[in-house]
């Protein structure tokens, strides 16, 4: 057997890090049509008073898949990869839903119900939430299964 991850797992991986930066960017394009169209929101759409929220929705989002990336990466030279994506995975589960859901919530706030450029993004931003969210919870399943598969000598 391989020291390395699993295919499945690192296909998994792979692919909740791809929706996690998927994610940031319909955040950020939600924040960038509202600006675009300041006659669709309130005064308080221009982008650098909304460049916060965008920032602190965002960041969870590229981080994580930032370190899912890395720890993919080396996980052919460092023994403890399976470990650390465990890690990842329980500590950025609970970040991603709630600064998620919140920032959701706050440009909801924004967003008119019409049918305009920000509320398709939004409403698109609805399923790559829940989709990061799904995906890095599936990571942390395979990971947890694939640990607990392990051979006592190290193994997989």
């Amino acid at each position: 057997m391989r020291k390395t991850l699993n295919t499945t797992l690192t296909l998994t991986s792979e692919l909740a890090a791809g929706l996690m930066v998927i994610a940031a960017a319909n955040l950020a394009l939600i924040y960038v049509l509202l600006s675009a169209r300041h006659h669709v929101g309130p005064p308080t759409t221009d982008l650098a008073s909304n460049l916060p929220i965008v920032a602190i929705g965002g960041i969870p989002y590229l981080a994580t898949a930032a370190i899912i990336t890395w720890t993919l990466l080396s996980a052919r030279a460092a023994p403890g990869a399976l470990d650390r994506l465990i890690t990842i995975s329980v500590i950025a589960l609970p970040v991603l839903i709630f600064v998620g859901f919140w920032t959701g919530l706050v440009s909801s706030m924004y967003v008119p119900p019409d049918g305009s450029p920000p509320a398709d993004a939004l409403y698109v931003y609805q399923f790559t939430f829940g989709a990061a969210v799904v995906a890095d919870l599936t990571v942390l399943v395979l990971a947890i299964v694939t640990y607990l598969r392990k051979s006592p000598d190290g193994d997989q």
